[in-house]
């Protein structure tokens, strides 16, 4: 009995009614002031770089150089945006504007050349 008349007087002294349950966590994080001036286009994980035909064309060119001059006895092949390949290729030459390329290869039948626009051309690989 005393220990319920002593459980009657904490309760009286302390009113668990009137104290205040902490606030229920926010699902989402505030965003940063700085993130959330940005355009929402500046938020997305892709991004975008323009670059004119002529130097994607001349940065090509010094990438494939540098694939002939690293491993020589190599052969190189490229990604196509089309999802394909070329293999075995001998010789990339960019036209005058730098929006085509004539592509050289080496097939069974002998070599073979080959019109690509600069856009088709995604990167080179040893195979």
């Amino acid at each position: 009995m005393i220990l319920t008349q002593a459980f009657f007087l904490i309760a009286q002294a302390f009113p668990f009614s009137q104290m205040k349950a902490a606030p229920p966590p926010q699902k989402e994080a505030a965003m940063p002031a700085a993130k959330q001036t940005l355009p929402p286009a500046a938020l997305s994980e892709k991004s975008t770089i323009l670059i004119q035909a002529k130097a994607r064309a001349d940065d090509l060119v010094q990438a494939f150089e540098t694939f002939k001059k690293e491993k020589p006895t190599y052969r190189i092949a490229a990604r196509l945006a089309s999802g394909g390949s070329l293999s075995d290729i001998l010789e990339l030459i960019p036209m005058s504007n730098g929006t085509l390329f004539i592509v050289k290869s080496s097939s069974p039948m002998g070599s073979k050349t080959q019109i690509l626009s600069v856009d088709e051309l995604v990167d080179f690989y040893f195979p």
